[in-house]
């Protein structure tokens, strides 16, 4: 019986890990959505743009152009050690407490995401240029603490998005 507890209470907090990883998943993607929805243009090819920061060696997924600056988001190697694997890193204008972008602010680089799957499918953005949908996708995979890895992966659709 106390073995069935245990494990019971092992699944538990596996099942309120997975539900909070899911949950900064969407988050994650509300923000992305948000600047998204104050961008003048998206890039179809983030790296042929110049950044809003240092890449500092990781690859540029969306770039932005806003009237409160240029937004690139971008993913590969940590800044430290605190994170996860490969991170996502957002770099441009902070928002305010209005929930706007601040312009004319020195641009703020901030991990958004961690444990990302290394390469191309980590985030994805698939974008259909003739409709100006764009579908965005986040795979995470980390250790759980029965040392298994665990697989997340969230996507949603972003209409209304212009991409050049």
């Amino acid at each position: 019986m106390l073995q069935g507890l245990m494990a019971e209470g092992q699944n538990g907090l596996r099942f309120s890990r997975l539900m909070r990883a899911r949950a900064v998943q969407r988050r994650t993607l509300d923000l992305i959505q948000r600047d998204l929805a104050q961008a003048t243009m998206a890039s179809v090819d983030p790296s042929a743009e110049s950044a809003a920061c240092g890449l500092s060696g990781r690859r540029a997924v969306l770039h932005l152009k806003t009237a409160a600056g240029l937004i690139t988001y971008s993913m590969g190697a940590p800044p430290s050690r605190i994170w996860r694997g490969a991170v996502l890193l957002r770099c441009g204008p902070a928002y305010g407490l209005d929930g706007w972008l601040q312009a004319g602010t020195a641009p703020v680089q901030r991990v958004v995401l961690d444990a990302l799957v290394a390469g191309e499918t980590g985030v994805a953005i698939n974008r259909d240029s003739s409709s100006g949908v764009a579908t965005i996708s986040l795979h995470q995979a980390f250790l759980n603490p029965t040392g298994r890895t665990q697989q997340i992966s969230t996507s949603r659709i972003v209409p209304g998005t212009i991409f050049q």
